[in-house]
Order: structure tokens, then C-alpha cells, then sequence
């Protein structure tokens, strides 16, 4: 009687949606140092460097989504 929609499928691809996911990870490092910055001298070292390894991890998937949505490009246009 009633048809059962089917799930949407992501409209991102996969390096794409890894960018954004880095993003993510970009802005929330940076709101962890903000509270290393307002925090005191006991807590700032543990949140200054969970926020420094974050934004290193998060620039370093950034990178890599970059170069797997730049190869996926060209190995598409290899393809045709």
C-alpha cells in the first residue's frame, strides 16, 4: 500500500566528505585552544596539546582528501 522510500544517498563523494571531516576537526582544534587559552596554568598544557594534535591531525587528512580527490579526478579522465 504505501512504498517504502529509499535511503538518500550521500550527494558528497568520499574525498569530499573527508575534506569536510577535516574541516570539522580544524575548527574544533581551534576551540580547544580556545580553551587552553582561558583555562588555568594545570589544564592549558593538556588542552594545548590535544588542540595542537587535532589541528596537525586535521591538516594532515586535509592534505590527504586533497591529493585522493585530485587522483580520483585524473584517473577518471584517464578512463574516458
Amino acid at each position: 500500500m504505501f512504498d517504502q522510500p529509499e535511503p538518500a544517498r550521500p550527494s558528497l563523494s568520499a574525498p569530499m566528505m573527508l575534506m569536510a571531516i577535516s574541516v570539522a576537526g580544524v575548527l574544533l582544534s581551534f576551540g580547544i585552544c580556545g580553551i587552553a587559552a582561558i583555562t588555568p596554568e594545570a589544564v592549558t598544557s593538556i588542552f594545548s596539546g590535544t588542540g595542537a594534535v587535532v589541528f596537525g591531525l586535521g591538516v594532515l587528512v586535509m592534505v590527504v582528501s586533497v591529493l585522493w580527490f585530485f587522483l580520483a579526478m585524473i584517473v577518471g579522465a584517464l578512463r574516458r
